[in-house]
């Protein structure tokens, strides 16, 4: 459908979507005269199913269409006026957003719901990662703010039959500032209740003896119960126990509190699912090789959230080549020139031999 790949590439080139793809702007800007290969727009999921990798196809609509151009050997496409500076001028002013969407919503289907009230320019519809499922909202911009305050009074006139929540972008950001503000609010008010001063680490001398590991435990014993157990004896700092299986530990805020627990195991024989606890406190190496283990978790999850971090800066803010990419290559590489160091000859030589697995093999072209 030659009418329907147009409308899909004079979008792909439209102030909206170039304010917001980096990749094609990126094109754009490094071709002089601002073409783009009619081969990438081709090789584009959408212009895929629409078009099937036909560029025929793709230089018939360029040529139907007022906004676009073909190179004089018609293997490129730009658009007929010039790329501004300011393309997201006044954009938040001409968006909404849209919530309680329905499962299968999709693209298509906002911009025939919102078309009544103007020109759709660009709809979002942000989606889970793994499951590529929506996440029930979506922003919706218009070509006009007159065409999103006829989108906002749908919402406050109910004349929304779909049961969708609309507002404007600028509401939206108030509220999303308010929670922020709330939720830092409430994370300093648990910190202020729960120092970190409270809980032990390795190496402080008030983290000896807070450690009592237990067994006995069924299948079917939940963490309430095995915690609720405890409780009742002593003030618990943390469960470390995984449902389903027959040991944990407890760590208890003072070494009082691992005693009281030994003792009520001891003397009043603790049950949980009708079975009857076993436990002893830790002590000595096996303490330290258990706080090692504690720490060496922590630092992986640490880690784990500096680089997703990493990755949404990135993504959000440097791409390719920025000042925060080249800082995280450096970091992985001191990460790995230690454990090049502290590794045996033979794990030294599998490492080796991952990377050479690992490296990308060269091109024909």
């Amino acid at each position: 459908d030659v009418s329907a790949v147009q409308r899909q590439l004079e979008f792909y080139f439209s102030d909206a979507n170039l304010s917001k793809d980096r990749f094609l702007r990126r094109k754009l800007e490094d071709d002089k005269d601002s073409y783009v290969d009619i081969s990438v727009l081709a090789s584009f999921n959408r212009m895929k199913a629409l078009a099937g990798g036909d560029e025929q196809l793709l230089r018939r609509a360029v040529n139907a269409s007022p906004e676009l151009e073909l190179s004089a050997d018609g293997t490129r496409v730009r658009r007929t006026q010039p790329v501004g500076d300011n393309l997201d001028a006044d954009a938040d002013g001409r968006t909404v957003y849209v919530e309680n969407l329905p499962a299968k919503s999709d693209h298509d289907t906002l911009r025939e719901f919102f078309a009544p009230c103007g020109p759709v320019v660009y709809v979002s519809i942000p989606r889970f990662k793994v499951s590529r499922e929506i996440k029930g909202f979506a922003f919706i911009e218009f070509a006009t703010q007159e065409a999103a305050e006829r989108a906002v009074e749908m919402d406050e006139f109910e004349k929304n039959d779909k049961g969708l929540r609309v507002m404007s972008k600028a509401t939206w950001l108030c509220y999303k500032q308010q929670y922020k503000e709330l939720r830092r609010e409430t994370t300093a008010e648990f910190h202020r209740k729960h120092p970190v001063s409270h809980y032990p680490h390795i190496g402080d001398p008030d983290a000896k003896g807070l450690v009592l590991h237990f067994r006995g435990t069924t299948p079917r014993a939940t963490k309430e119960d095995v915690r609720a157990k405890f409780t009742r004896v002593a003030h618990v700092a943390y469960l470390d126990y995984t449902e389903g299986k027959p040991e944990g530990y407890v760590r208890f805020y003072r070494p009082e509190g691992t005693r009281a627990a030994l003792d009520a195991i001891t003397t009043e024989a603790i049950t949980v699912d009708g079975n009857v606890l076993q436990g002893r406190c830790l002590e000595g190496q096996e303490e330290d090789e258990y706080w090692k283990r504690i720490e060496e978790g922590r630092r992986q999850w640490a880690d784990r959230i500096a680089t997703e971090t990493m990755a949404k800066v990135k993504k959000d803010r440097g791409g390719e080549g920025s000042s925060v990419e080249k800082a995280g290559k450096k970091r992985k590489r001191k990460i790995r020139d230690e454990e090049e160091k502290s590794a045996t000859p033979s794990k030294k030589c599998a490492t080796k031999k991952r990377e050479r697995s690992k490296s990308p093999k060269k091109s024909c072209s």
